[in-house]
């Protein structure tokens, strides 16, 4: 792919993926840049792109992970706005090293993912997915008040492992189900040991880290309380999802929500196979309001750095 820039034109954006967004917003990243699309794989839609050092800005999205290789190839490169709060996709102490503004987009989606926590809870907690593949497998037995009998809200603590925004918004639907809610937090709260053991419902919402890689092991999963209930609707990597499959299998937990996977888009057979596994596939922001939310505010942050820009750029 080759771009001819004339000089002192507009600067020059890649945007590495669609995303929606209004009208109004995709109007203005139109008539203050000169924003170019690219789709496909990393190593072959930027290694291809030409030319390189007119590229001033990134707008980002986790489905297009970037290397620190990747960025090398762009000497100009100032700001990398991203579509989503997580950048773990993103090579951050690069980022640093060079001084490049990183933006995102927290706030706006999370409503739409305390709502999925929600959905992911009730549904592993009452069994409706076992119920719904009953009847679509021609397995509708007469009632009995034996038959997928499920969990109880009312009264149990809901664990929070992390408190940001969406955490917040989960713990504020709990009410509605009358549970007590403890948590973890930097500044605060309880203790990882005393929420796993504590909880009857222990949700995850943590970024992914070198420090949080894995941190849903096997002995802290074996630290849960025994008939409990894990939701990660942050992602997938926090928990080693063979051992979950283990701990699960022998009976320590209720089951398990997952909207996120280590290795997405791949989900191992192990975790597709598990009747206590309850899954959705990284949907956790997929409203139409908070998707477009997302995408408006991206581009408002990528705009709001376009002094960073270049100095042919004029406020």
């Amino acid at each position: 792919m080759s771009v001819t820039i004339p000089a002192k034109s507009k600067p020059l954006v890649l945007q590495l993926g669609d995303f929606p967004c209004s009208a109004h917003w995709k109007a203005q990243l139109e008539n203050d840049t000169q924003v170019v699309l690219l789709n496909g794989q990393e190593t072959t839609a930027l290694k291809a792109f030409e030319p390189k050092t007119d590229v001033h800005a990134l707008l980002t999205l986790i489905s297009t992970p970037l290397s620190a290789e990747a960025l090398s190839m762009f000497p100009n490169l100032r700001v990398i706005s991203n579509y989503g709060s997580g950048v773990n996709h993103l090579p951050l102490d690069e980022i640093r090293r060079r001084g490049i503004i990183l933006t995102n987009t927290p706030g706006v989606l999370s409503d739409a993912v305390a709502d999925l926590t929600w959905g992911l809870l009730l549904t592993v907690a009452r069994k409706m997915h076992l119920s719904d593949r009953e009847i679509r497998e021609g397995v509708f037995p007469a009632w009995n008040p034996f038959h997928i009998t499920g969990l109880s809200l009312q009264g149990k603590t809901l664990g929070l492992v992390g408190y940001g925004a969406i955490a917040k918004a989960v713990a504020k639907r709990a009410d509605a189900f009358g549970m007590r809610v403890i948590h973890t937090s930097r500044s605060g709260g309880e203790t990882l040991e005393t929420v796993l053991s504590t909880a009857d419902v222990v949700s995850l919402h943590l970024p992914l880290s070198p420090e949080t890689h894995h941190l849903m092991n096997i002995a802290r999963l074996r630290q849960m309380k025994p008939g409990s209930i894990l939701i990660n609707t942050a992602r997938g990597a926090l928990v080693d999802e063979a051992a979950l499959v283990s701990v699960l299998n022998e009976g320590h937990l209720w089951g398990a929500g997952l909207d996120v996977f280590e290795h997405e888009p791949d989900v191992p057979a192990f975790l597709k196979t598990c009747p206590h596994v309850f899954m959705t596939a990284h949907i956790g922001s997929a409203t139409q309001d908070a998707r477009e939310a997302m995408g408006n505010l991206a581009i408002e942050n990528l705009l709001h750095e376009k002094r960073l820009f270049s100095g042919t750029w004029l406020l």
